[in-house]
C-alpha cells in the first residue's frame, strides 16, 4: 500500500490545536482519527468566515451530515458558535429532505446516503462520532482487539 501525506495548517480545516489531543488511535486501524466533532465544527468555523471561498466546505459539510446522520441533537452536543448554527440549519429533516429531492431512488430513505435503520444503527456506532467513544471504543473490531 502506498500512502501520501499532505501537510496544511490547522487553520487551514478551522481546527482548534486544542482538538489534536483528542485524535485516536483504535488498535484496528493503520491511522489515526480525529473525531467527528472537530473536524465539523472546523469546516464550520471556516464556512461562516465572511471572507473565503467556501463551497468546497459546505459540500463537505453536507456530505458528512447525509452520511453520518448529524442532526439537532447532535449539533447542540458537539458544536458551538456561528458554526451550530449553520450546520444545524442544513441538519434538520426539511433539509435533508431537499438535497435528497423527489427522486424514486430515494424513496424511504433516511438520508441521501441512508437508507434504512439497520445502516443508520451502523452508523451512530462508527468510532469517532462522538467524542464520548475517546479511549473507550465501542466497535466490534476494537473489542475483538483488546
Amino acid at each position: 500500500m502506498h500512502q501520501c501525506f499532505f501537510l496544511v495548517p490547522d487553520h487551514h480545516y478551522g481546527l482548534d490545536s486544542k482538538a489534536f489531543s483528542d485524535i485516536m488511535r483504535p488498535p484496528h486501524l493503520e491511522f489515526p482519527l480525529l473525531p467527528l466533532p472537530h473536524y465539523v465544527n472546523g469546516l464550520a468555523s471556516v464556512v461562516v468566515h465572511p471572507s473565503m471561498d467556501n463551497n468546497n466546505f459546505v459540500a463537505q459539510i453536507e456530505f458528512l451530515i447525509d452520511g453520518m446522520d448529524i442532526d439537532g441533537e447532535w449539533c447542540r452536543i458537539y458544536l458551538d458558535g456561528p458554526g451550530q448554527e449553520f450546520v444545524g440549519s442544513r441538519s434538520s429533516p426539511r433539509a435533508k429532505k431537499a438535497r435528497m429531492g423527489s427522486h424514486p431512488k430515494y424513496e424511504g430513505n433516511i438520508t441521501t446516503y441512508i437508507h434504512n435503520d439497520k445502516e443508520r444503527n451502523d452508523i451512530l456506532n462508527v468510532v469517532g462520532r462522538v467524542l464520548a467513544d475517546h479511549g473507550e471504543f465501542s466497535c466490534v473490531p476494537c473489542m475483538q482487539s483488546i
